[in-house]
């Protein structure tokens, strides 16, 4: 906006230089052609020139206002001072007075003053006509290549593709409108993500909901009514409905907008080991913490949040053994969860943090879940500027690494 207000304010300054000296070679501001009536003056008042003293009896005889100095007392320019010297005349509109220099003879002069206006050229009309049409024509000129971006802008807005994205039009860096194009690239992308996520959670919450709801509906509709194992298994059904719709309340609401952060000094071991000991409590592997005593800075809840996803995720396809390692490196710290089952393949390594993914049958729904755990992780350590990433464990499973730059440790 700053360019913008600097190039028209310089345009437009320009512009009225340009066509101020240019009119003027066309139309020269030539002196205002006298009345008749002061014609009249001049002529009387060069008749009684040569004598001051009867120049001052004309001049008060007709109530004129005048004064009448010695030359040397006079202050004038020197292009006047030569024609007073010549007996020469010298008449002029000054502050809407006309004011005429009259030497005498006698080394003195009078200064006669009539309170009148100077009368305006006779092509002032077409002076000031021209004058405005080429300014407009000017600023026209100027803002036409704002006028055209803007209405590519315009149109592209109005064009929304089936996927909720706008071709926006590439603009040139020195077009204003620049980095408002550049904005719109940025919103047309983050649209199709959002209206692609909202396809994919829908379609998940659709396919995740059908098999438990298949089941109790079987099990409600038996003669008998249910047995105790029956019971059971829809208890179970109702958890993991509770389960996969908190999972994509918290997937949405993180995907949504950047929470606010409370940022605190967490000691990672400790840490680590308290999520470890949440989650050993309910399950039949061995769950360990090793690593440096390092500390990070973060939001507590949030880590938790994570550490926790990606524990269930590794007890859920561990042999028998999973392992947290702590770690600081040259870049930033970095926190391992390795496990001892099957691993993941180097095809889905890459997507395996997508939202609503699982790369294999090993990883299939009666396991629980709705392939969002993974993508939460990715999306928290984004608030964080860190990065997740999956490799192979040394024990042959896999390893999810979360990985925090250097400025999260405290002193670095």
């Amino acid at each position: 906006m700053t360019r913008l207000f600097f190039s028209l304010y310089l345009f437009i300054a320009l512009s009225l230089v340009t066509l101020t000296v240019g009119l003027e070679q066309f139309f020269p501001v030539n002196s205002p052609a006298l009345t008749e009536s002061q014609q009249a003056w001049l002529t009387l008042l060069k008749q009684h020139q040569s004598d001051s003293t009867k120049l001052a009896r004309v001049l008060a005889n007709a109530n004129l206002s005048f004064d009448i100095i010695d030359n040397n007392a006079l202050a004038v320019s020197q292009s006047v001072a030569s024609q007073l010297a010549q007996q020469e005349l010298v008449q002029g509109f000054y502050n809407e007075e006309w004011k005429i220099y009259v030497p005498t003879s006698d080394a003195k002069v009078a200064i006669v003053t009539f309170s009148e206006y100077a009368p305006r050229p006779g092509n002032w009309w077409l002076y000031s006509s021209i004058f405005f049409i080429l300014l407009g024509v000017a600023i026209a000129i100027w803002i036409y290549p704002l006028w055209r971006d803007l209405s590519r802008l315009v149109s592209a807005t109005r064009n929304l593709g089936p996927d909720g994205g706008m071709s926006v039009p590439t603009l040139s860096t020195n077009s204003p409108l620049s980095n408002i194009a550049r904005a719109l690239d940025d919103l047309s992308r983050n649209v199709k993500l959002l209206l692609n996520n909202q396809r994919e959670l829908a379609g998940a919450v659709t396919h995740e909901f059908k098999t438990p709801l298949a089941r109790l509906k079987f099990a409600m509709a038996t003669e008998n009514g249910m047995s105790e194992a029956e019971v059971t298994e829809a208890r179970n059904d109702i958890d993991e409905l509770d389960k996969l719709v908190q999972e994509m309340l918290d997937f949405t609401r993180l995907n949504a907008h950047k929470p606010e952060l409370l940022m605190e000094s967490i000691p990672l071991v400790p840490f680590c080991q308290q999520r470890v000991s949440m989650i050993a409590s309910h399950s039949d592997k061995t769950l360990s913490v090793s690593g440096e005593a390092i500390e990070l800075i973060g939001d507590s809840h949030l880590l938790a949040r994570a550490t926790d996803n990606l524990l269930a995720n590794a007890v859920r396809h561990a042999h028998q053994n999973v392992n947290i390692i702590i770690e600081q490196t040259s870049s930033g710290i970095s926190l391992h969860v390795d496990d001892d089952g099957d691993g993941i393949d180097d095809a889905f390594k890459e997507t395996v943090f997508d939202a609503f993914f699982r790369p294999d049958s090993a990883r299939s729904r009666h396991q629980g879940g709705a392939g969002l755990g993974l993508a939460i992780v990715k999306r928290i350590m984004h608030w964080h500027g860190g990065s997740c990433t999956a490799s192979d464990s040394a024990s042959g499973g896999a390893r999810i690494t979360l990985h925090f730059p250097a400025h999260s440790s405290p002193g670095n």
